[in-house]
């Protein structure tokens, strides 16, 4: 067992050797890509709008190059086999990534994903989730008010409103619920409008919006009855 062991690790070291030494004197020669990867003419852009991407590449070897480009997202205007070509932009904002795969007789090599950023022009998605339409509090309370907000480019900062005036502002969220402490006072007795707007992190600053109505009740000076 033992010998049949060291054999067939003689073999393996053999091969590997052979295969060190087939590389050494002939060494793959893969395309050559340029450092700053693909290049756009933009990277912000609006809904079908239309870009030029191009890559720098030399072949070490005789012959041509080939190119192939891939995008998760828009189209590719023919031809699509160049160094250059122009991408359409999605309908639906957000980030998308463009790359190509480089070729020749040896091999292929592909370029870092290029990011683009399609700008939304939808509005963003708000809505209150706590506290509900109608719930009841009392004057000095301090209540937490939940605003869930989406944007396909993010959002950038969500303010919120009581009674038509500003109250607060976050651009901090735990799982896009934005959370505010409100201390409930006797300018806000009987009916209460709370207003939550968010706005989009993108170059139109898309604002989006939600609102509800409590009820605060006041408390009477010198007793504990509420008004």
């Amino acid at each position: 067992m033992k010998k049949a062991f060291y054999f067939l690790n003689l073999i393996f070291l053999i091969f590997s050797a052979c295969q060190g030494v087939n590389d050494l004197f002939n060494p793959k020669h893969q395309p050559q890509l340029s450092e700053e990867g693909v290049v756009v003419s933009q990277d912000q852009v609006m809904p079908q709008d239309t870009i030029l991407a191009k890559i720098t590449a030399t072949n070490p070897l005789d012959g041509p190059l080939e190119f192939t480009w891939y995008a998760d997202g828009g189209n590719f205007m023919p031809p699509t086999d160049q160094d250059s070509v122009f991408w359409i932009a999605p309908v639906k904002g957000g980030l998308y990534h463009l790359w190509v795969t480089v070729g020749n007789s040896d091999g292929t090599t592909e370029s870092p994903k290029r990011q683009i950023l399609v700008v939304s022009t939808s509005k963003p998605v708000v809505n209150i989730l706590h506290p509900s339409e109608n719930a009841y509090f009392t004057v000095g309370q301090t209540i937490a008010v939940d605003v869930k907000a989406e944007h396909a480019n993010g959002i950038a900062l969500v303010n919120l409103y009581v009674n038509g005036r500003l109250q607060a502002k976050s651009d901090q969220a735990a799982n896009q619920i934005y959370t505010f402490q409100l201390t409930l006072d006797d300018g806000m007795v009987g009916k209460t409008v709370l207003k939550a707007e968010a706005i989009a992190r993108n170059q139109m600053a898309s604002k989006g919006t939600d609102s509800i109505t409590i009820l605060v009740g006041g408390i009477v000076a010198g007793g504990n009855e509420q008004r």
